[in-house]
């Protein structure tokens, strides 16, 4: 019985030494540069980031983003349309939870954006866009925009020697709008969801 009890043991335990012997240490700090897609329900934010490895086992990171925010809020603003854009940079910290630089991770990021947005109210012929628009104009705004986030990173290796790594990254993010500073009439603000893909290339 003992003797059973002690193969049984073995065998248990095995599979899980050689799992946790499995090694994902990088030999150097990974940095990244990616093109990020992010959308929302009123626009969408294409830019450009970059990420670098941070500890000693980089399983966490900070990024750095430069991005054209894209906006097309129709009633959600304090007017009846609004739309616009204009561009903005961010800065992120991420920790993957399970591998360095690679998996599941969460995060949090502070965007940085200067919008030009255009916003007119619906006259008495319920069109948009005619000469009897009951209010319409301009405003200039800086957002402050802070979010978390979850993803997952997919890495693949790719070439003759496999010496390329590229890697796709889907995500999802929330957070608020604030609009900081205002230049004219008031533009709408609030919570915000976001949900996008990385893809890039490690160095």
């Amino acid at each position: 019985m003992k003797l059973n009890f002690i193969v049984c043991m073995i065998m248990v335990s095995f599979p899980l030494t050689f799992l946790l012997g499995q090694n994902d240490d990088l030999d150097k700090r990974p940095i990244e540069l990616s093109f990020e897609y992010q959308m929302y329900p009123a626009g969408m934010m294409p830019g450009l980031k970059v990420e670098a490895g941070l500890g000693k086992y980089y399983k966490s990171s900070l990024e750095a983003r430069i991005a054209y925010n894209r906006a097309r809020r129709h009633g959600w603003g304090e007017h009846g349309d609004e739309r616009g854009g204009g561009w903005g940079g961010s800065f992120g910290y991420k920790y993957y939870i399970l591998k360095p630089m690679k998996g599941l991770y969460i995060g949090v990021r502070s965007d940085v954006w200067r919008l030009t947005i255009d916003y007119r109210d619906i006259g008495e012929d319920m069109i948009y866009d005619t000469a009897d628009d009951s209010d319409f104009g301009q405003s200039k705004i800086w957002i402050l925009q802070p979010t978390a986030s979850v993803g997952y990173k997919f890495l693949f290796r790719v070439g003759n020697e496999k010496k390329t790594t590229i890697f796709l990254t889907p995500q999802v993010a929330a957070g608020w709008e604030y609009n900081v500073k205002t230049e004219g009439e008031a533009v709408g603000q609030g919570a915000i969801g976001l949900w996008g893909l990385d893809i890039g290339v490690r160095f």
